[in-house]
């Protein structure tokens, strides 16, 4: 009968003192660039990256840092990837792949013509780059 009531007061007291999660709230007035992402992923220096309607955003935990192509189309971005090497990958519906190394955007492909206005899901698996709709695979190295 003790050895129910010290166990049932143990869990009680480790219950009491639970952990929280830390989170943050984040809104315009700390330079928040939009209000609508579409991914979100850390990469290995800890930086949050961020893909919504404004585009491809850094978060160092003060400032934001938001990254752009001269020949981008659309300023949305959508399936953000990180790859082994830090490197981070987004789309945009017009078919263009960008990754941002050494604090610039770069554009790997235009896959326009292939994705006729079709958003591809892109996974990273190694060192291959997969982009797959419901008609077409597309698989870089």
């Amino acid at each position: 009968m003790y050895r129910l009531a010290y166990i049932s007061l143990f869990l009680i007291c480790k219950l009491g003192v639970a952990q929280q999660p830390v989170s943050i709230h984040l809104t315009e007035k700390d330079g928040l660039p939009d209000k609508e992402f579409y991914g979100v992923d850390e990469d290995s220096k800890g930086f949050i990256w961020l893909a919504g309607n404004s585009g491809l955003s850094r978060y160092d935990g003060t400032d934001f840092k938001t990254y752009s192509h001269p020949e981008k189309r659309g300023i949305s971005v959508f399936e953000l990837n990180i790859d082994l090497n830090d490197r981070v990958w987004c789309v945009n519906i017009s078919g263009q792949v960008f990754y941002v190394e050494d604090e610039k955007m770069h554009l790997f492909a235009d896959l326009q013509k292939d994705l006729n206005g079709l958003l591809p899901d892109m996974k990273i698996i190694n060192n291959d780059l997969i982009l797959t709709t419901y008609r077409t695979t597309h698989i870089f190295n």
